[in-house]
């Protein structure tokens, strides 16, 4: 069996595991190929630097020259149509995995999401990489994304605290809560004058000067290990996360997060107010994430991925 995998932007950062899952794939006799914008991480990767839609043509040739049988997309936005275009004219199944919540808070504007879903999700498989409660998707599989939990090693500063801002719809979306975040330092340096701030994001100038404590960088694959503040609300999955877990960091999160309900109350904020304290409780706790880590193992998910992709 061969799969196309499309990547959603914010998978370009992590290659790794996806060529991770690729080589696990292998040992089931399912070949997979990566359609990617960023460098090669693996086997199999085809690197399309245009405009997704304009790659078309390119596409078409890869999927009978490597005689795919499944294409499976990571995004439901512009990959995602791509993939819909894709799928409709070589007539391959499709499979989509959403890695954050594509409805907002606008009735209107998801009555609109509803329809475009209606014809992405129309003869489409639907996975999620996590458990969620809603009245709009219904997947059929939960499938998370996994790494090598034993590539790791263990080793994190319990005197930093680190955030990503990968994905910042301010229009339609909630956003990662990176500006309050910003906005607590000060409260952070007061309580903890040895905790150090760091902030990885799209475009570091926005942001202005930070403050001493409080460093702003751009986006890297490498980071310090160290209490992870996961501030956003629709993500389905934190890669950057599940990887700082595994190097022994910490987490904080909000409530609203679909990804809360694995952790523990003392990780968990349900006001930004309560933000400071929740990062000085977890900083002074042991906490022990080898359950939730263990629903990251590639080794064990690349069976339940072989299950999907052969029980159509």
């Amino acid at each position: 069996m061969k799969i196309l995998y499309i990547l959603d932007h914010y998978l370009n950062y992590h290659l790794d595991i996806v060529a991770e899952l690729a080589r696990e794939l292998k040992n089931y006799d399912i070949t997979v190929y990566v359609v990617s914008r960023k460098e090669r991480d693996g086997e199999n990767f085809y690197i399309l630097k245009q405009p997704p839609i304009t790659e078309i043509n390119n596409l078409k040739r890869i999927v009978d020259r490597e005689k795919i049988d499944i294409i499976h997309s990571f995004s439901f936005g512009y990959s995602g149509l791509l993939a819909k275009y894709l799928s409709n004219q070589t007539k391959k199944t499709l499979f989509y995995t959403f890695l954050r919540d594509p409805y907002t808070e606008n009735t209107l504007v998801n009555n609109l999401i509803s329809k475009y879903l209606n014809f992405l999700l129309k003869d489409s498989v639907l996975v999620l990489p996590t458990k969620i409660n809603s009245p709009y998707l219904k997947p059929k599989y939960i499938l998370p994304l996994g790494l090598n939990i034993d590539n790791y090693g263990n080793e994190f500063d319990n005197d930093l605290l680190i955030a990503f801002d990968v994905y910042n719809y301010k229009f339609l979306n909630k956003t990662s809560n990176i500006n309050i975040l910003i906005d607590h330092s000060h409260t952070l340096a007061n309580l903890m004058p040895n905790l150090k701030i760091r902030i990885y994001t799209n475009n570091p100038k926005i942001y202005g000067k930070p403050h001493k404590n409080l460093d702003i960088r751009e986006i890297s694959k490498e980071f310090d290990a160290g209490i992870y503040y996961h501030g956003y609300q629709d993500q389905f999955i934190d890669l950057f996360m599940i990887k700082n877990m595994v190097r022994g960091g910490k987490v904080v999160l909000s409530s609203k997060s679909p990804l809360s309900y694995m952790f523990d109350d003392i990780c968990v904020f349900k006001d930004m107010k309560e933000l400071p304290h929740k990062v000085e409780m977890v900083r002074e706790s042991e906490q022990d994430y080898s359950k939730i880590l263990e629903m990251y193992n590639i080794k064990k998910l690349a069976p339940l991925y072989k299950y999907a992709y052969s029980n159509l």
